[in-house]
């Protein structure tokens, strides 16, 4: 969702583009996604935080990893798919961050 919001936002999809047309076609409102994108982002990390909490976990680098390029894959301000560094992003999210 989150992806789905900023490439609307900085005009990666359009009328013109074949990506996801969610927002272009107006079957949703953005404000509508973002804010479901942050409810999501907020309820992983309140399920996250007892284990990390219980030190049962040692994985928080993992998870702050995760979020991180997940947010900035597409987010302001580093937008990282839009500098060639998408396909970093997600060899490094599939890859040696889930390892």
């Amino acid at each position: 969702m989150t992806n789905t919001y900023y490439d609307f936002v900085n005009g990666v999809d359009n009328k013109k583009t074949i990506g996801d047309r969610t927002l272009v076609d107006k079957e949703c409102d953005p404000v509508l996604i973002f804010n479901f994108s942050c409810l999501c982002y907020t309820a992983a990390s309140a399920l996250f935080l007892p284990e990390a909490a219980s030190n049962k976990m040692d994985f928080s680098y993992l998870f702050v990893t995760g979020a991180a390029l997940a947010i900035f894959y597409t987010a302001k301000p580093l937008g990282l798919k839009y500098h060639a560094l998408g396909d970093l992003v997600i060899i490094t999210a599939f890859g040696p961050v889930t390892q």
